[in-house]
């Protein structure tokens, strides 16, 4: 049988009764292997209690036992070599031989045939990287690496002098180092700003946290700044695991009250959508921000963005929004203002301030922050081009979108990149560039799959480009799955749109009690949420049908 996809992923966690937004790292553990994700599906329903639903999942051990008992089929100079391809990057047949794996070729011939390797395989969105052999799933790579600790300190140093990439020699460097050592932290160190020059930020939070670990405690300091840089890079990666170590070490280390709270920020900018798992921070984080303005206006900015999220209160999204301006501009802070003033706008045009809204844009706009400084999503460049979608100046939303994109794909951030994607599809939809928009939505939903992102937006919006030029099979599994996700994640913004999605396709379909139920949804949700701004959800006419 063919891997399981994303949606399918999702469908047999929902029927386990566990969260959705554990799909992408399910599916990215398990390969989409169906007997992989059968053991797994079954050993995390069974330890439920122990998860938030939050938070990644904690692998079940018998998913890799089950990994296991697959590579103990292959020969045993087979699984040697697989183990050094499990350690490193992108391992292929030359860069193995380097590492005294004379056969390598033929071992990995024999683990594609097992199944064990997928062939040689090519960048996917957004990456530059060299063709390489890629384990099945992870949960094979985590098998194959099981050895002792002198193993793989031995494989890392050889790996170390293998590699080409000097990032990569860095990264084996210090794990092959196992206490702290200054000149291996600063090489470490050096190699995270260099991967974050390079867009590859969940890999500088690695390596910064790599770094800190391996910073003398002599250097206090020096540690904090590096762990206050993982946090900022994890947070850009969507990699909420890495920001919690990162805040964690940051108050074990008695940071300053700017340093935990912006880690805790970082926090919550790393959960996305689902910021009903982070609302106890925000306690924190105000009692840390104290009386200094500008660290107040940052957690008053991201009150603002939870309510929207939140729905049913756009009115208290404006407060915090407002109330956020006012303090950046106090402390000082020009970016801070420019990001509130964006997120002002967007509440404004939200409750049908249509004189307000264009103002504040334009105030926003004049402050000229450069948008990679705000984060492209925050940037009022892009609520400009999203404005401009919502007025049905599709052609100008295109070209202002095309204009954000280099940015975005530079930056490395991948909730700025899904979000550009995602409007791209919405536009190409509405051109009826059908073709381009399944492109930009496919790789939106491989993003946010790779990221870990919540996954609610990217369906919505692979649903909504099924439903104009793909298959409405594929645009109701997308659907459903992207309300359930949105539900889980307490998103009402996204519930409300899959909800159309699902009522469109089913309207399209013909089925008419099933397509009512769910644009009765959306009207209820809508008025709750204060929205007064037709435009930017196009639900009555399919309602009125």
């Amino acid at each position: 049988m063919s891997p399981a996809d994303i949606t399918e992923t999702a469908a047999m966690l929902g029927a386990a009764g566990l969260p959705a937004r554990w799909a992408a790292p399910v599916q990215r553990y398990c390969g989409g292997h169906r007997g992989l994700l059968d053991v797994c599906c079954r050993a995390l329903a069974a330890a439920a209690p122990t998860h938030d639903g939050h938070s990644r999942p904690h692998w079940p051990p018998q998913v890799r036992e089950a990994a296991g008992a697959w590579l103990a089929d292959v020969p045993v100079e087979v699984r040697d070599t697989l183990r050094v391809a499990a350690l490193a990057r992108y391992p292929d047949a030359d860069l193995l031989r380097q590492t005294g794996r004379s056969a390598a070729e033929e071992h990995l011939a024999h683990a594609v045939r097992a199944g064990l390797l997928t062939d040689y395989v090519a960048a996917g969105p957004g990456e530059v990287v060299p063709p390489h052999a890629r384990f099945a799933a992870e949960a094979l790579a985590e098998a194959a690496a099981v050895g002792t600790t002198a193993e793989r300190l031995h494989i890392h140093r050889a790996l170390a002098e293998a590699v080409p990439d000097p990032v990569q020699q860095a990264w084996h460097r210090a794990l092959a180092q196992g206490t702290p050592h200054q000149g291996v932290a600063e090489d470490t160190a050096q190699a995270g700003a260099t991967a974050r020059e390079n867009g590859e930020r969940g890999r500088a939070a690695e390596l910064m946290l790599l770094a800190a670990r391996l910073t003398p405690t002599s250097h206090l300091g020096l540690r904090l700044e590096r762990l206050s840089a993982a946090a900022a890079d994890a947070a850009a990666a969507g990699r909420a695991d890495l920001a919690q170590d990162a805040a964690a070490r940051i108050a074990a280390g008695r940071g300053s009250p700017a340093q935990q709270l912006h880690a805790l920020l970082a926090v919550a900018d790393a959960h996305g959508q689902d910021l009903a798992a982070v609302e106890p921070l925000f306690a924190t984080a105000r009692r840390l921000a104290a009386a200094d303005p500008a660290l107040l206006a940052a957690v008053e900015l991201r009150a603002a963005i939870q309510a929207n999220i939140r729905g049913g209160a756009a009115d208290r999204a404006l407060h915090h929004a407002g109330t956020a301006t006012e303090l950046a501009r106090q402390g000082g802070d020009l970016p801070l203002e420019a990001a509130a003033l964006t997120m002002r706008a967007r509440m404004e045009r939200v409750m049908g301030h249509a004189d307000n809204a264009p103002a504040t844009l334009a105030q926003a706009l004049s402050l000229a922050v450069p948008p990679l400084r705000l984060g492209i999503r925050n940037s009022p460049e892009f609520l400009f081009a999203r404005h401009t979608v919502f007025d049905g100046r599709l052609a100008e939303a295109r070209q202002s979108l095309l204009a954000l994109l280099p940015a975005a794909q530079a930056a490395g951030e991948a909730e700025d990149l899904v979000e550009v994607w995602r409007s791209l599809a919405e536009v190409d939809c509405g051109l009826g560039a059908c073709e381009l928009a399944l492109e930009w939505s496919a790789r939106a939903v491989e993003l946010t799959r790779a990221a870990g992102l919540s996954p609610g937006p990217a369906w919505y919006t692979a649903a909504l480009a099924h439903s104009c030029g793909g298959s409405f099979t594929q645009a109701l599994r997308y659907a459903e799955q992207a309300v359930r996700a949105s539900r889980e994640e307490h998103d009402a913004l996204y519930t409300s749109r899959g909800l159309w999605m699902l009522g469109a396709v089913r309207l399209h379909t013909g089925e008419m009690e099933g397509a009512s139920a769910a644009l009765a949804e959306v009207a209820e949700l809508e008025t709750l949420s204060g929205s007064a701004d037709p435009g930017m959800l196009r639900w009555q006419a399919d309602a009125v049908e």
